[in-house]
């Protein structure tokens, strides 16, 4: 009977191990859940910044792209601008020209 408590005993206590054991894996198996589902939100959130990112840089291309058309543009507009200034001052000074000779011609025929 003694041997028989002993063995309960030790059995008893081998069972008192084995639950402890599988508390301790079921809490680090929690743990390794909770972690493991942490790592997907911080994956997901990652791979949506990534696409925004490729977004920004394609628009950020597309605006660098719209930035040197209009640069282009700006050229061609302040070079239009400069001959229009040339041909208005051209203009105007045969305006005064013909001005001058027209009041010329009425001096001529008053006298």
């Amino acid at each position: 009977i003694n041997q028989t408590e002993s063995n309960l005993t030790v059995i008893g206590t081998y069972v008192d191990k084995l639950e402890e054991r599988l508390a301790s894996f079921a809490i680090a198996r929690r743990d390794i859940e909770m972690r493991e589902e942490k790592c997907r939100a911080i994956e997901e959130k990652a791979n949506e910044m990534e696409k925004e990112r490729d977004a920004m840089i394609a628009q950020v291309q597309t605006y660098e792209g719209e930035h040197e058309e209009l640069k282009t543009l700006l050229g061609e507009l302040v070079s239009e601008r400069t001959k229009l200034q040339q041909e208005k001052a051209a203009l105007e000074a045969g305006r005064d020209g013909l001005l001058e000779e027209g009041r010329q011609l009425r001096e001529t025929i008053k006298t």
